[in-house]
């Protein structure tokens, strides 16, 4: 009875000082040090606090820490407190990532984003093994495999959807107020293309599939033919496109506008880094037209849209 007091003593007591560090990795920086506040503005103080907070839990956390953990850690909760696309990598995710889709692998065709700290899908492209399973574009993805999504960058989740022919992928999926599990199997799909047909005399439809790099030319030769059918009313789908290039956005937004500006990068206060002005030489569309967007439109997608509305 006495040791198993002792032992329960013990296990408070670790408790105590696993919470206390805890609390201090919390709310330390927001204690004064040395009788100075911290100045939130200034990247010195933080880096103090950071320094306090790696001493107290080399010197006072109830087990020997692993150092290179704590650090990766650190820099990972840096570039994630940003926005859900910043991520620390480490050096081999590097080379992976320079490696291009061949390193990579084969992909699910889900493209994701981050919702509340979940991987959320934004869209899911056509014929792909996602969407052929069932996935679809709002479904939040609570778990990969045994991995909680809420516990990795967006990049780590992206990374655990590709590899091999064959390797198996199961989901934990919420939807409509309900848990569901998805299980397929990555394998080789079709690239989407690019759909357009005349819905009557005179109008057209162009339905967008993605816009990855060296889609802007499959875009024209669709477009090119409705032209040639004698199209002078235009309903241009980008739905569900989430995927591509600013250059691809601003070469296909060109098609349709001939004068103005298309886009923008603007960093810091406001400041425009480029500017991407039509060429009127490269329009190649002049009649009536219609955008269709909804909410999985996003990225280059939103671009071509933004610019049309604009201009």
């Amino acid at each position: 009875m006495g040791v198993a007091r002792m032992a329960m003593k013990f296990k408070v007591s670790v408790l105590i000082v696993s919470v206390a560090v805890a609390l201090y990795v919390v709310i330390g920086g927001l204690l004064p040090r040395s009788g100075v506040i911290a100045s939130y503005n200034d990247p010195y103080s933080q880096l103090t606090i950071f320094q306090e907070v790696l001493a107290r839990i080399i010197n006072d956390y109830v087990d020997e820490p692993d150092l290179e953990k704590v650090r990766v850690g650190a820099l990972r909760g840096l570039a994630e407190g940003l926005d859900p696309y910043s991520a620390y990598l480490t050096p081999e995710q590097v080379r992976r990532l320079n490696g291009g889709r061949a390193e990579a692998g084969l992909e699910s065709g889900i493209v994701l984003s981050k919702v509340a700290g979940y991987a959320y899908v934004v869209s899911v492209l056509k014929g792909s093994p996602a969407e052929i399973a069932g996935l679809r574009p709002g479904d939040i993805i609570e778990y990969i495999g045994t991995r909680a999504t809420r516990d990795m960058s967006l990049y780590e989740a992206r990374e655990l959807l590709v590899g091999p022919s064959g390797k198996e992928i199961e989901l934990k999926v919420f939807r409509e107020g309900r848990s569901e599990t998805f299980k397929f199997k990555l394998q080789p799909f079709p690239r989407p293309k690019p759909e357009a047909k005349v819905l009557e005399r005179g109008l057209g439809y162009l339905k967008l599939a993605t816009l990855e790099e060296g889609e802007s030319v499959r875009i024209r030769e669709e477009l090119e033919r409705l032209i040639a059918q004698g199209v002078n009313r235009l309903i241009v789908d980008v739905r569900g496109v989430a995927t591509g290039t600013l250059a691809e956005a601003v070469t296909v937004a060109n098609y349709f506008i001939g004068s103005g500006t298309l886009a923008k990068t603007v960093g810091r206060e406001g400041r425009v880094l480029q500017t991407f002005t039509a060429d009127p030489q490269r329009q190649l569309y002049r009649g009536e037209l219609v955008v269709l967007i909804d909410r999985s439109t996003a990225g280059a997608a939103e671009i071509i849209a933004a610019a049309i509305l604009e201009n």
